[in-house]
């Protein structure tokens, strides 16, 4: 990765410079423009150089055969900003090129999962420990589980939605990331389904 990447993201000034328009052409990103702000933004942030270009350099591996670069490093950026321990991430990214590499092709693939990803951050622990499948019952074992432990309505309302929302995204690893089948994605979709269904009608008795 060029060290003239860096120097030219961190100065002042409009539109992408040459090193960094260049970058950004050979990775296939169309607004040129946005993404160089989107870069601007991380390599603002409190990073060293060498964390920031060895992101950059594992990110590239993907990006460069991903559907959208664009929108993976706009996702990317939304994503830095939000964690609550930057250093913490980029030690854990570094000594993971797979789970960087991941991360990449779901910021990349759909606004849905990076959204997910983005407002908990969190998730990324659970999805490196576990993206196993799991059928019905056994889906709706572990979120009766949790459920138990809900002191109110309201608190059940959170534990169904977020255990729904990180069961949709380990779906959607296992298809992005993994490349499982579209009918082993389907099966896993109309499992999840039916598991918050029988946990929601068994809560409103």
């Amino acid at each position: 990765m060029d060290a003239r990447l860096y120097e030219e993201l961190v100065r002042q000034g409009p539109g992408p410079r040459p090193t960094v328009r260049t970058w950004l052409s050979q990775l296939g990103v169309r607004d040129l423009d946005r993404a160089s702000r989107d870069l601007k933004r991380i390599a603002r942030l409190p990073v060293e150089e060498a964390a920031f270009l060895g992101l950059l350099s594992q990110a590239e591996e993907v990006l460069m055969r991903s559907p959208d670069a664009g929108m993976a490093l706009t996702n990317l950026g939304r994503f830095l900003t939000a964690v609550p321990d930057l250093e913490r991430l980029l030690g854990r990214l570094k000594a993971s090129r797979r789970t960087t590499h991941a991360l990449v092709q779901l910021f990349s693939s759909s606004q849905y999962f990076s959204d997910l990803i983005i407002n908990d951050p969190g998730v990324i622990d659970w999805l490196r420990a576990d993206t196993s499948r799991d059928d019905r019952d056994a889906l709706f074992d572990r979120m009766w589980t949790e459920l138990l432990a809900a002191r109110d309505e309201s608190a059940e309302r959170l534990i169904l939605r977020r255990f729904r929302h990180r069961q949709m995204l380990r779906i959607g690893y296992n298809d992005v990331v993994r490349g499982l089948p579209l009918e082993v994605i389907t099966q896993d979709i109309s499992a999840l389904a039916e598991a918050c269904v029988e946990a929601a009608c068994r809560l409103a008795r």
